[in-house]
Parts: structure tokens; sequence; C-alpha cells
């Protein structure tokens, strides 16, 4: 016996379910089955460093499904998981205990396509399989693992490797597709949802062809359509790496030999972007989006309002190159802050994140889809981002995790208030009978906050977006993660 929600006492218990590849032993506690550490594909090591993914072998007998799986290999850790390792393509399920055919949440975790883990504490799975929905979080490959491309290094069999992470998430759905009936999962309903760089690899995949019939619904936050390279970009990236291998005493001929830490170790900030390859991408996906690709699937996507709070962010424009400068005079008319350091900030997290939010969910309903589209800002009550809505704040009122019971009744009011709104999207395609549609000519979209309400977004603010698409993408810089360009530190305005 163990304490289950809500105090009750909860019998735990072993469940075995057969997939594809063999049978898998989890555990049944409080209503809900748990697996975790399913491998989906084989492991991307030794010869198969940085290919596609192959299919996961089968097994003999039955395989232990209890243990969190290895995040993929990253440069640092949060404390109390497992080593990293390149054996990292597996997934998690949580399902209801009940028989039943229930729509699928597949959800791709955050971290700037560097970092990160799917068994990560505000993501708990179990909160949405108790609201009658199979939810399945993916481990893939991260860094120069998932996202470097080596076709110029390595030769032609290496070429569109920056997309590898991409295909990973792609053999998960495979996986998933084939698999989820096992688990009381409906194949036909499932909504691939991500956070952050999850998010970004989420648009990238609503854009791709490789995709069609894998998900019906999609759920972006803070990640928009344009976070890719295309081929001369990848290979400048790949180049730049090259030459960080120098510092550990490596060369390119290492790259498919030398032990995977010491190639964590050349971190590069231009190494998390996928790349336009002809075939898992086809062009930018807000382009590929406007042009009508996923139009068949049902988008909710938004971002918070002060992203760059937590990222780096600056609230001063003197400290951004001109070309950043001018393109803030364009927008700040169009801002509602309360005061110019406020309106900077709101320009840079739209710059990173916001803008191609809302530009990708205007693009998915101009060409006749169906768009669902919020802002996050309720402020924090206390804390390091006090009065901010910062990047990833909403994550524990949609996953109702423990964090969001902080600060009293009006936290757990607002959880509850965003969790079912995500769980009636995954689950009736629709987040509530009180947030319309977005639609091309009011624009409207929620705010939300202790107090949602419906706001139009200025039509002359999008139309700056739109007419400045390259402002919204990466470029292949000589150190640090894809920020908005700012000026050397001896040149910043003081």
């Amino acid at each position: 016996m163990t304490e289950g929600p809500l105090g009750r006492q909860s019998v735990r218990a072993t469940t075995r379910v057969r997939v594809a590849q063999g049978v898998l032993d989890g555990v049944t506690e409080g209503g809900v089955q748990t697996f975790l550490g399913v491998p989906y594909a084989a492991a991307p090591v030794g010869d198969r460093r940085f290919l596609p993914p192959e299919p996961a072998p089968a097994w003999p007998g039955s395989r232990e499904a209890t243990r969190p799986p290895a995040p993929a290999m990253q440069p640092r850790l949060i404390a109390g998981v497992p080593p990293a390792s390149e054996d990292c393509l597996y997934l998690n399920i949580w399902a209801p205990e009940a028989p039943g055919s229930y729509p699928v949440l597949v959800y791709l975790h955050g971290g700037g396509n560097y970092f990160g883990y799917s068994l990560s504490d505000d993501q708990p799975g179990v909160s949405f399989a108790r609201d009658s929905v199979v939810c399945v979080t993916v481990g893939y490959r991260l860094g120069a693992f998932g996202f470097l491309e080596l076709g110029s290094i390595l030769g032609p069999r290496y070429r569109g490797s920056a997309n590898n992470g991409l295909r990973d998430v792609l053999a998960a759905l495979t996986w998933v597709h084939d698999n989820i009936t096992a688990f009381g999962g409906d194949p036909s309903r499932v909504t691939l949802g991500g956070i952050s760089s999850g998010a970004f690899n989420v648009c990238s995949l609503l854009s791709s062809p490789l995709s069609t019939g894998l998900f019906q619904q999609a759920i972006a936050q803070s990640g928009g359509g344009h976070a890719v390279f295309d081929l001369a970009e990848a290979d400048a990236a790949a180049a730049q790496f090259v030459a960080g291998l120098a510092a550990e005493d490596l060369g390119p001929a290492d790259l498919l030999r030398v032990d995977a830490a010491r190639l964590i170790a050349v971190h590069d900030g231009n190494v998390g972007h996928g790349v336009i390859d002809g075939e898992v991408l086809t062009g930018i996906p807000a382009a590929e989006v406007a042009w009508g690709a996923g139009r068949e699937v049902t988008l909710l996507i938004g971002s918070t309002r002060d992203e760059m709070a937590s990222l780096g962010g600056s609230g001063e424009i003197g400290e951004y190159e001109e070309d950043v400068a001018a393109l803030y005079e364009r927008v700040a008319p169009h801002l509602d802050a309360s005061s110019r350091e406020q309106a900077v900030l709101e320009f840079v997290s739209a710059l990173r994140h916001g803008a191609s939010s809302f530009v990708v969910g205007h693009a998915h309903a101009a060409a006749g889809g169906t768009s669902f589209v919020y802002r996050w800002e309720h402020e924090a009550d206390s804390g390091p981002y006090a009065g901010l809505a910062a990047h990833g704040s909403e994550q524990p009122y949609v996953w109702s995790s423990s964090a969001s019971e902080e600060g009293g009744a009006s936290p757990r009011s607002l959880a509850r208030r965003v969790h079912r709104r995500w769980t009636d999207f995954v689950t009736q395609g629709s987040p509530g009978d009180d947030w319309p549609r977005w639609l091309p000519e009011d624009r409207g979209y929620l705010s939300i906050a202790q107090d949602d309400g419906v706001r139009n977004y200025p039509g002359g603010l999008l139309d700056v977006w739109l007419s400045t698409p390259d402002a919204l993408r990466p470029k292949v810089r000589f150190s640090g993660a894809w920020l908005p360009p700012r000026k050397p530190a001896a040149t910043r305005a003081r």
C-alpha cells in the first residue's frame, strides 16, 4: 500500500501489455498504469551514431518498464536523474487503468534541443491519465547527436543529420501509432505537444510531409515556425563546431569514435536547429504552414508575455545591435507596456518566441486550418520573476503539478482551469467555449491570467512580423545560444 492522491491509500500492482517488440511489465497505482523506459527505436550508438533511427529490436520474454530511462547526452543534468547516455530513445506512458479507447497526448520537453528530459518533475503524466488521456513523453537525441549537420564533414551518408532529433520524434510517433492501442489509446486521436524547443519541433513536424497521419492535433507552448537553418547555414554551424573540437584535442575523424562525453564538452549555441533538407523539412516551417502544410491538424499555440526575463534578455534596447533596435522602433507603437523597460522586454520576448507563435497561428488559420492562440500573462507573486510572466511559467498549471499548489487557492484555481483547457483540447479538439478560434480578420486570442479574457492582436503589429520573417530566424553565431543579437560588451550604451 502507498499513499495515493488526496491522501488515500492506493494499491500498487504489476500490469502487463504486449507490443510489437514483446511484453512490457509496468505498474498500476491509483487507477493509472505507468510504463517507463519503453524503447521505440534501436539505440543510436556505435555505427548508428549521427544516423536516422532504426526500429526497436524485439526482446525475449518480458521487459521491466518501471525504471526511469537515461536522458540524452547533454552538457549538464538536473539533480536526481539517471546518467546521460547516447542510448536515449525511450518513451514513458501513463494510461487510465479502466479499459477504453482514449485520446493520446505525445509531449516533447524543452531545453533548446541541448538539454531536457522526458521525466521532468513539471510534466507529471499521471495528471492527464487521471483525466482519461493516454500521456506519452519522449526522449530524443539532443545537441550534436540530434541537430548537427555532418553531410559536408562526414559525407553524403550523413546529409540531413541535423534532423535526427526530429526523425527520432517521427519514429516515436510511428511507434505510438502502431502500439498505443495496447495501452487503451486511440491512434486516430493523437495530439503532439511540446514546450520551448519541443514546441519549435512540433511546428517543424506540423510542416513536414513525413508526419502526415501521425497526429491530428498539435500544442506548441513558446515555440514557432522559424527556428531552422538552410543547408548553407547548417554547414557553417557544423564547421564552427568542428573547429571547436580542437579545444578537446579532437578532429573530424574523431566524431564517429570518440566517447560521447567529450563531444558534449564542445557545447555550441548553433547546434540545436533542424535543417531544410528537402525530406524532413521542405522549407521554413512557418512558410510551409502558410502554404497549407498541416492544415488538417487542429493547432493550439501561444507564448508567455515576458519570455526573455528568464532567458538572458535585457530591458535596455541600447544593448542590442542596430537592426534589432530599428525593428523595435517599428514594434513599440503597438505595445501596451507600462514602461520602456517592459516594452523592450516584451519586444525581445516576441522576437525570440511570441511573434513566431502568433505568425504560425495566423498562417495556419489563413490556410484553412483551425488555430487557438493564447498569451500567458499570469504574473508570478514572488521569486526572481515576481511581477513577470516568464518563459515556461505556465507549465506547472498546464500539468497541474505540485508547483501550481504554491501560493494558496488562487493558483490552485488557475491550475484547474488551465489544465482543464489543455485536457479539453486533447479530448474534444477545443480548449473551451470562451476561447475563440483565431480568425485572420479579427485575430482573437486568449489572454490567460487569474481572469482570462479574449483580446485582438494588433493588425499593424502582425504586419510588422509578417514583413520581417528573417528577424525571427536563428543566426549562425560565433558563440552563445540563439538570442536577439547584442552588441559586444565594450560598445554597449552606458
